[in-house]
């Protein structure tokens, strides 16, 4: 699969720079939030990247199932935090592994319709 900058520049600023607190906290609470979030994370990519409609579409719908069900978090290889005793696993890995789970699904997925839509 080939990612280029300008997909990797326009997922970011999608998905952080034009999501609001509001969208953050009610994408994984309704559908609609999760749908609101994913297009509006989509307009970079229709100023850079130009994606077919069929392209724009799967991007969308991807992008809010991915971050309505959070199937970053659901990725992440960990073992519980144990009940009792120190936790064996790091709270900065507890953070940032469904992040870069993610990030990595979201990028993947945009990539493959890119090419192929």
């Amino acid at each position: 699969m080939f990612v280029t900058a300008d997909q990797l520049f326009a997922h970011a600023v999608g998905d952080y720079v034009f999501q609001t607190n509001q969208m953050a906290q009610g994408k994984t609470r309704t559908k609609v939030w999760a749908c609101a979030h994913a297009i509006w994370y989509m307009i970079p990519f229709l100023v850079l990247c130009q994606p077919s409609m069929v392209a724009w579409i799967v991007m969308v719908a991807s992008h809010a199932v991915i971050d309505h069900w959070s199937l970053g978090r659901k990725l992440k290889p960990m073992p519980p935090k144990p009940a009792v005793g120190p936790d064996p696993v790091s709270e900065s890995l507890r953070t940032w592994l469904p992040i870069i789970c993610d990030n990595i699904l979201h990028v993947s997925v945009n990539a493959a319709a890119l090419r192929w839509l």
